[in-house]
């Protein structure tokens, strides 16, 4: 596998959304979309707790069928 065929699911804590009791987070969680864009990182980004863990089981199935890695954020409201 060469990096951007390894099928990878990331699971990531999305920081300085709403909510973030830490101002030191924000500029990060601002940043973060448009760095997984610029490393061609597909990325979901689900809005409720029953949305994620109906996406995480069928995320794997896709970075495996892609070959390729696939990024969950979450905001800081799943945590």
């Amino acid at each position: 596998y060469t990096l951007d065929k390894l099928p990878i699911l990331m699971i990531m804590s999305h920081r300085g959304t709403e909510g973030e009791p830490i101002c030191a987070q924000v500029p990060m969680g601002q940043a973060t979309p448009g760095l997984l864009d610029a490393l061609e990182i597909a990325y979901i980004h689900p809005q409720t707790p029953e949305e994620a863990l109906k996406l995480i089981p069928e995320s794997w199935l896709l970075a495996e069928l892609g070959g390729a890695p696939l990024g969950i954020l979450l905001d800081i409201s799943f945590w």
